[in-house]
């Protein structure tokens, strides 16, 4: 057994077996449908199990450094954030550390805000590095979209497959899924990515209520935690 498979063990989820073909099949006619029911096919993007990228506005500047699909990096971050979930920050520190400082965005925000909250004033100087100023433990991000030169990616969070207690309802990922192609088709940008007519629309996406409950309750974050 090499260091990635036996890394999977302490997963609260597990990036490199979790999605099959049955997965991906699911997820892609979920967005096909909703994108034709919903949007009448008058968005062009793909959708594809994968880490989201940070969406809100103090997390805009693009990370220097990307974790790739089946890298010890990856699973490094995943079981940092298996540790958050379970109360357990400290033992995320040395994994977050690492990865902060290699330039992931994402790790040096949620390392600076593990460290404010255990009054560790370490924060200060690595906020200054990393030019970050979080005040919060952040959830983990059900999914993004990304756009490239016009091309729209949306990556939906594995985790909803499944952590070894809970796989998201059917509802939830129709919520995630829509919520992410609004974004596309009203055109949001990174720096205002809800806008008030954002707002108008995505509050009336089918158990929107329901879904969010969901997702909270499963320590993910949601557009509530910004309102």
């Amino acid at each position: 057994m090499n260091n990635l498979t036996s890394n999977l063990a302490h997963l609260p989820f597990d990036l490199m077996r979790t999605i099959t073909d049955e997965d991906t099949d699911m997820l892609q006619n979920l967005f096909e449908s909703i994108k034709e029911s919903v949007f009448q096919n008058k968005i062009t993007a793909s959708v594809e199990w994968g880490i989201p990228e940070p969406t809100s506005p103090r997390q805009a500047i693009l990370s220097t450094f990307t974790l790739k699909v089946g890298s010890e990096d990856l699973l490094n971050y995943a079981e940092a954030i298996g540790f958050v979930h379970k109360c357990k920050e400290k033992e995320a520190i040395p994994l977050l550390r690492v990865l902060a400082d290699k330039g992931h965005r994402d790790s040096q925000t949620l390392l600076i805000q593990i460290l404010q909250k255990i009054n560790n004033d370490l924060w200060q100087t690595l906020a200054k590095n990393y030019n970050s100023n979080v005040s919060r433990i952040i959830n983990v991000s059900p999914a993004s979209i990304s756009v490239i030169e016009d091309s729209a990616v949306i990556r939906v969070h594995p985790t909803l497959l499944g952590q070894r207690n809970a796989r998201a309802p059917r509802y939830v990922m129709k919520y995630v899924i829509q919520h992410e192609c609004l974004h596309r088709y009203l055109s949001t940008t990174r720096k205002d990515p809800h806008p008030e007519h954002f707002l108008m629309h995505e509050n009336i996406i089918p158990k929107r209520a329901d879904a969010i409950k969901w997702l909270k309750a499963n320590n993910f974050a949601t557009i509530d935690d910004e309102l």
